[in-house]
């Protein structure tokens, strides 16, 4: 990996995403139902983060273009992942009830997640 802050940004957003996924499994406890949509989401996330890695990998490109093409790359595997998270993200809120699906709000309101 290698190359400032916005890199540093996309390439750990993989394992963000994971480690969220983990935090929402412990406060929700969820229903066997839940459980089958946390796990695909959490498969497809674990998919996803080893994507953005690989497209992390890699010695810092010594050349503005090249380090435009690898910016690219990244970008296009986090693009990727997004796209490839949000369906399962939405299902697994499907099976929320009203009260449930109000986790994020209360997970922000915490000060160690904040």
């Amino acid at each position: 990996m290698g190359g400032g802050l916005a890199a540093t940004a996309v390439c750990g957003s993989g394992a963000t995403i994971e480690n969220g996924l983990a935090v929402i499994e412990l406060m929700v406890k969820p229903t066997p139902e839940q459980q089958a949509a946390l796990n695909e989401l959490k498969k497809a996330a674990k998919l996803n983060a080893d994507a953005i890695t690989t497209a992390c990998a890699g010695p810092y490109p010594a050349t503005l273009p090249d380090r435009l093409t690898a910016s690219e790359k990244r970008l296009e595997a986090a693009l990727s992942a997004i796209r490839n998270l949000k369906p399962l993200a939405n299902n697994f809120y499907a099976t929320r009830s009203g009260v449930e699906s109000d986790l994020p709000r209360r997970l922000r309101s915490k000060k160690w997640l904040a």
